[in-house]
């Protein structure tokens, strides 16, 4: 099928969207369970951020309070557990 529609992709110059690409965050598809989709969505309406960001904010936090954890000694066993 290729043929002509195919020589005309080829001689298409790049379309730059962004003007600047090297700080334009790459993207990865994930599987996260229904339930926490929902809850996804809803932080991003109440907070008018994109999904990807929600998701990038609450997990950068979690990381560093990961890590204050690991520095300063806190183990697990001194929280409960997670109910959910």
């Amino acid at each position: 099928m290729g043929g002509r529609n195919s020589a005309l992709l080829t001689d298409m110059s790049p379309i730059s969207y962004n003007g600047d690409m090297e700080n334009t965050p790459e993207y990865q598809t994930i599987r996260v369970w229904t339930r926490t989709l929902k809850k996804l969505r809803l932080v991003a309406a109440l907070t008018g951020e994109r999904m990807v960001a929600v998701m990038d904010r609450l997990v950068s936090e979690e990381l560093q309070r990961v890590e204050h954890e690991h520095e300063y000694g806190h183990d697990r066993a001194d929280r409960p557990q997670d109910l959910y």
